[in-house]
Order: structure tokens, then sequence, then C-alpha cells
């Protein structure tokens, strides 16, 4: 995993995200790039909107507990969330794409956010939602210890699960319909499963780690 993006909205969920790419990013010599895509309104003029949007990313960098990857840049794009962050993976040939769980506009809200759930199905990588568990932001920045595969025959999963052992030196098993994860894992499985399973919307419900949806034609 080269080339990995981390989608930053300045909320707690995106400062785990970042925090939890960055660690990837030390761990496998990526590039790790920070976006946050910015929008105005009426009253800020769009270049003074946009230089706000470039000192608080900066800023955001600045304060968060990083793992210092190979390479980290910051960019910052004008649009909707969305759509950018799945332009930007295509035309830049990300490997994965952070997002944290719930972002600003749904931080009252226990199911899956809107931008992590639009990319879970449409995205050309991997797709990482890192939890925020409680209010300890440490939590989500462990390195995996364990890596649950939903489906230890399907090779998309299983080999990618295997990179990630390799690169954190942990160890893979099956996740079972009674399996207890904590923080320290990561649970590796693709959109069919994580439907069938207990429906998308409703991942955060899985557990306190990180869960990674593994495209079914994923290129290494």
């Amino acid at each position: 995993m080269k080339r990995l993006l981390a989608a930053v909205d300045f909320s707690p969920g995106s400062l785990a995200a970042f925090e939890y790419a960055t660690l990837f990013g030390e761990a496998f010599g990526s590039t790790v790039d920070a976006l946050h895509v910015w929008q105005t309104n009426t009253v800020t003029r769009v270049t003074g909107a946009r230089l706000e949007a470039k000192e608080a990313l900066r800023e955001f960098v600045a304060r968060s507990a990083v793992h210092r990857p190979a390479a980290l840049r910051r960019r910052v794009e004008y649009g909707d969330p969305y759509m950018t962050i799945l332009g930007l993976s295509k035309m830049s040939k990300h490997n994965a794409i952070f997002v944290g769980a719930r972002g600003k506009s749904d931080a009252e809200s226990r199911r899956l956010g809107h931008v992590p759930l639009s990319l879970l199905p449409t995205a050309p990588c991997a797709v990482v939602v890192v939890p925020l568990a409680g209010s300890e932001r440490a939590t989500a920045m462990k390195a995996p210890r364990r890596v649950y595969v939903a489906n230890s025959d399907a090779p998309h999963l299983s080999g990618f699960a295997a990179e990630l052992c390799t690169a954190f030196a942990a160890s893979m098993k099956s996740l079972e319909p009674d399996t207890r994860v904590d923080p320290a894992d990561v649970v590796v499985t693709d959109y069919a499963a994580l439907e069938k399973g207990i429906g998308a919307e409703n991942a955060p419900r899985l557990a306190p780690c990180p869960i990674i949806v593994v495209p079914l034609l994923l290129t290494a």
C-alpha cells in the first residue's frame, strides 16, 4: 500500500482516521494524503475560504499525535466531500481511504456517516472505517495485533489480511458470529459480507475496532 488517503473534516472521528492512516503509512512506507474538502457561503469570499481551509488543515495535522509516514501531504479541494474523495482516489490510484465512522454532520448519530456509507460500495480501493471509542483518542491508533477476516476463502480478503499481518506482525483469524474484538484488532471484509451480516449503515455496532472494506477486484 504505497498511497493512502485520509479524509479530514476536523471532527474527532476524522482525527482518529488520520492518525490511523499515518500508523499504516509508517508501517508500509506509504505516502499519506490528508484531504480536506472545503465549501463556502455567500459571506466568505472563495479566496479567503480556501486560505482558511489550508490553515485549518495545517493546524489539524500539527496537533495530531501522528506516526510519521514516509511522506505526508496536505491537500484542500472545493466541492462535495463524497464526490471529491471518490474522484481523487481514482485519479491518484490510492490503495486505501481512511474515514471516521461519523463526521461533523453525523456526530449525534449511532449509525455510519453519510460519506463512509457512500464510499463503501463505490470506492475503487479499500475503505478503512475508524471508530472513535468513547473519548479515548489514542484507542484508534493502536497497531493491529489480530486481523479478523470475514471470509478466509475469499482471495481478495485473505490476501489483503496477509499484507496487514506481515506489516504489523499480527495474527490472522476467521471472523465468527460470536467473535469479540477489541480496539487493537481490525476486521477485513467486503461490502457484500458487511451487508449480509449487519447492514453497512450499522457497521459501527460491529466493534470498537477499525473495519476495512476491500473491493472484490482490488489490485495489488
